[in-house]
């Protein structure tokens, strides 16, 4: 059995992929990731752990995968899910999907694995279904007023994705209150309702 077989094998106890997140995990980027992913299996009416893809969550169960507490800051950190083989299998995610949502805060543009996650694997996908004339993956973008520096590296719509522009609710409101709190709650943020319905919407 080849490596692309033996993911195949490994992954397919935990459902079919049909989106996958693409988010920066710094400033709240994780926790946000959780709160999409628990909301978008609630209203598309998935049940499988798969369904939507968070490498956080598919990787708990392969095999090799080491658990470890990432400093996020120095008050605040973040269990992650590491695993030497995680390309192979977002790669993979990415394959059977039919959508990939990309949280392009100004954490997303500064890491070197969400760049990737654009670059080698949504746009090498569609690529690869372009060449077997297959559906193509359908790309949704968040944007953010703090990502909009970075905006002039990749043209979304140009290249036929879905652009919703947004902005990040924390869910302790008052600023000056947030910023004396430790731990994940002066992090915690998510998008409003309207935001919430379009990505929905926008999930084939």
């Amino acid at each position: 059995m080849n490596q692309a077989e033996e993911i195949q094998q490994i992954v397919s106890r935990y459902g079919k992929t049909y989106v996958v997140l693409s988010f920066g995990s710094a400033d709240g980027g994780a926790m946000f990731g959780q709160w999409l992913r628990r909301e978008i299996m609630k209203q598309k009416g998935y049940t499988q752990p798969n369904n939507v893809y968070l490498d956080t969550f598919g990787l708990d169960n392969i095999p090799g995968t080491r658990h470890e507490m990432k400093l996020i800051r120095p008050t605040a950190g973040g269990l992650a899910s590491l695993n030497e083989a995680w390309d192979e299998y977002y790669r993979y995610a990415v394959s059977t999907a039919h959508t990939m949502i990309f949280v392009a805060t100004a954490a997303w543009y500064n890491s070197s694995y969400c760049r990737r996650e654009l670059e080698d694997h949504f746009f090498e996908e569609n690529q690869n279904r372009s060449q077997k004339v297959e559906h193509p993956l359908s790309g949704v973008v968040l944007t953010f007023p703090d990502s909009r520096k970075y905006c002039k590296y990749y043209d979304f719509e140009r290249v036929g994705m879905t652009v919703i522009p947004t902005t990040k609710r924390y869910v302790v409101a008052d600023e000056k209150k947030r910023l004396t709190l430790t731990g994940h709650y002066r992090d915690f943020w998510i998008v409003d309702q309207e935001t919430l319905q379009k990505v929905v919407q926008a999930i084939n």
